[in-house]
């Protein structure tokens, strides 16, 4: 039974303010992917190079250990860092081993918000990124591919659907906002 109350008090925050609220956010205790955590998801896709990047011949800069850890390296820097999230995407070959589609994506990030939404909470999904990054790809999808906001609407209405009757009265408030700086 979704929460249709409205929060009032919003109020706009910093670049300060994101970063450290993202500092916070990431410095939580990590815990299995289990939907009964409360704390906020981080996740990283890695996008295929886009056509500049190849005309370029740009090399590679970054690799995946295993789903929750993404390595950098600066060839400049003769350096590497390395950093821990709680889901990697992989989407860097599109028919290399590993590669992540938007189901897999999905599965682990849509079920969240949507679970989150039938237990009465507001649930968002925030995606940032240069332009270009793959955010859209990731949040709309394309027809053949759809992504989380349309996957999560037809599985909101699915289980409405399938669980409750004709008589209960559900209201759903959803909104999508792309904002360039």
């Amino acid at each position: 039974k979704p929460n249709s109350r409205k929060q009032k008090n919003s109020k706009l925050v910093s670049k300060k303010q994101l970063l450290e609220l993202y500092i916070s956010m990431t410095a939580k205790q990590k815990s299995s992917n289990n939907l009964e955590d409360n704390h906020v998801k981080v996740a990283i896709r890695c996008r295929p190079f886009n056509s500049r990047e190849k005309r370029k011949s740009s090399k590679l800069c970054v690799s995946m250990a295993d789903k929750s850890t993404v390595t950098v390296w600066s060839e400049e820097k003769q350096k590497k860092k390395t950093f821990h999230f709680d889901f990697c995407y992989w989407s860097v070959n599109q028919d290399g081993p590993g590669m992540t589609t938007q189901d897999d994506m999905f599965a682990d990030l849509g079920h969240l918000y949507v679970d989150n939404a039938f237990k009465g909470y507001n649930s968002s999904v925030f995606a940032y990124g240069q332009t270009g990054s793959g955010k859209t790809f990731s949040m709309l999808g394309t027809a053949k591919s759809p992504g989380l906001i349309p996957r999560g609407c037809e599985e909101l209405f699915r289980r409405i659907e399938q669980d409750y009757d004709d008589n209960v009265q559900i209201e759903i408030e959803a909104s999508y906002l792309e904002v360039y700086m």
